[in-house]
């Protein structure tokens, strides 16, 4: 069987197998506490773009896709603009057990093999008001 034939005039790659988008974030904004000491702070500012920054840093914008895992839980990703190395930053935002992950993805840092993504893991919490952070 020829599976070109699938696949001509799309130009998608793995996200036309995706969920439908979620908009739901639009005009929230949040505030993570990170394991690894560097808080972090996103704000959607519409369906499309949010700003983010590191906390204290000057904020950046982005355009960001996001999918909704199911009520409480949503996938978050966007590229860093105006960078030297291309980085993705990826969130899980569970807002049911108020906690996070990031991933930052990053190309270029493998010397031998400069186009191997190298993922970092950091996970954090949702701040809320009225309710300390505690490292366990």
């Amino acid at each position: 069987m020829d599976m070109r034939k699938f696949t001509e005039g799309k130009t998608g790659g793995i996200d036309q197998f995706c969920p439908p988008l979620c908009f739901e974030l639009a005009g929230q904004s949040f505030y993570f506490e990170m394991d690894d000491g560097f808080d972090y702070e996103l704000k959607f500012i519409d369906e499309k773009t949010l700003e983010w920054n590191f906390a204290g840093k000057e904020p950046a914008k982005a355009d960001y896709l996001c999918v909704k895992g199911d009520e409480t839980t949503y996938l978050l990703s966007f590229d860093l603009q105006d960078v030297q190395q291309r980085e993705n930053h990826t969130f899980v935002i569970d807002k049911e057990n108020w906690l996070c992950t990031r991933i930052l993805s990053r190309i270029g840092d493998n010397p031998r093999y400069p186009y191997l993504i190298a993922p970092k893991y950091e996970f954090g919490a949702i701040k809320r008001e009225g309710v300390e952070y505690r490292v366990y």
